[in-house]
C-alpha cells in the first residue's frame, strides 16, 4: 500500500504540508482541512491519520491523548468512516485495536 502523502494528488499536497515546518503554512492547510471535515477532530484524524495532524492540532492546543473514534464523534459518517467506526479503533495506529497477549511476537 502507498503512504497517504505519497503522489500528486490535492490531498496528498495537502497532507505534506500540513507537516511543513514552517508554522503559517501548517496554520493554514490545518485550518482549511478542519473546515472540510465541519470541526471533527475525530474525522481529521479518520482522514489524514494522527501522525500527520498531531503538530497541528498540539499547536491548536487540541488535546488529543486518543480521540475515540464513534459514530457521535465523527456526525454524519461516510460508509468508509462507518466500516471503521463498527470496530474497535485504535487512532494512533490506525489499526484494529485488538489486545495484545502474553506470547505474541513483537517486533
Amino acid at each position: 500500500s502507498v503512504p497517504i502523502d505519497s503522489g500528486d494528488s490535492l490531498k496528498a499536497a495537502l497532507i505534506r504540508a500540513l507537516k511543513s515546518p514552517a508554522p503559517g503554512v501548517t496554520s493554514l492547510v490545518g485550518d482549511f482541512l478542519l473546515r472540510l471535515v465541519s470541526g471533527s477532530v475525530a474525522r481529521l484524524l479518520f482522514h489524514v491519520g494522527y501522525g500527520h495532524a498531531a503538530g497541528y492540532l498540539y499547536m491548536r492546543g487540541v488535546d488529543v491523548r486518543c480521540i475515540q473514534q464513534s459514530r457521535e464523534a465523527i456526525g454524519s459518517a461516510s460508509s468508509d468512516e462507518e466500516a471503521i467506526t463498527s470496530a474497535d479503533f485504535e487512532c494512533v495506529t490506525g489499526m484494529d485495536a485488538a489486545p495484545i497477549r502474553a506470547g505474541d511476537d513483537m517486533t
